[in-house]
């Protein structure tokens, strides 16, 4: 992994890197201290600024292992899923996420809470991100979006690929274009949650 003076500077580590960081620079109960009291001392011990990418996602690990408002509320979510996803959160302006990047937050997530799952507002804001994407078959880790789908799909009259259609393209038999799309869609979301949990490690 990247040095902590690297980390500090780039953020670019995922989530379990930062919470590894301040478990052992300040120790269990440092989600009860202020962000300000956070940053002052990493900068003490390590010599080196927050960078703003590093200081949201210190924020949103805060944010997880106390408050959990980013659950619960679409809006932090989104800034949340910003944040893992190597861009900085500006919370005066509307910043929609992929489905890459839905799938790569909804990782972070279980990386820090293995045991938690999008809920309420959060999964109808999931649910859209996909439609919007044109993802009707929900990729691993989204599976409580793929009811709302369902429902959504139907009212469209909109005719959805059989159970055995659907395990012949995950086995990589022949499959029709259109399902053929949706596992393009799940091989992306797969390189870029690969690709989350690999940054910062070094060459």
């Amino acid at each position: 992994m990247l040095e902590p003076r690297n980390l500090l500077e780039e953020g670019s580590a995922p989530l379990s890197a930062f919470q590894s960081l301040v478990e052992a620079s300040i120790g269990p109960d440092w989600g009860q201290l202020l962000p300000s009291s956070i940053h002052g001392t990493l900068r003490e011990t390590y010599g080196v600024a927050v960078s703003p990418l590093a200081a949201a996602k210190l924020f949103f690990l805060q944010d997880l292992v106390t408050a959990k408002r980013c659950l619960e509320d679409a809006w932090m979510f989104e800034k949340f899923a910003n944040a893992v996803n190597g861009v900085i959160p500006d919370f005066d302006a509307l910043q929609p996420v992929t489905t890459e990047e839905l799938v790569v937050a909804v990782a972070a997530i279980k990386e820090i809470l293995p045991k938690e799952s999008l809920q309420g507002e959060v999964l109808a804001y999931a649910t859209a991100t996909l439609l919007h994407d044109g993802c009707w078959l929900a990729p691993p880790g989204l599976e409580g979006t793929q009811s709302i789908i369902d429902v959504y799909m139907e009212k469209r009259q909109v005719d959805m690929p059989s159970k055995d259609t659907v395990e012949k393209a995950l086995t990589g038999g022949e499959v029709p274009y259109d399902v053929g799309l949706q596992l393009e869609i799940w091989k992306r979301a797969k390189s870029a949650v690969d690709t989350y949990l690999s940054s910062g490690v070094a060459a």
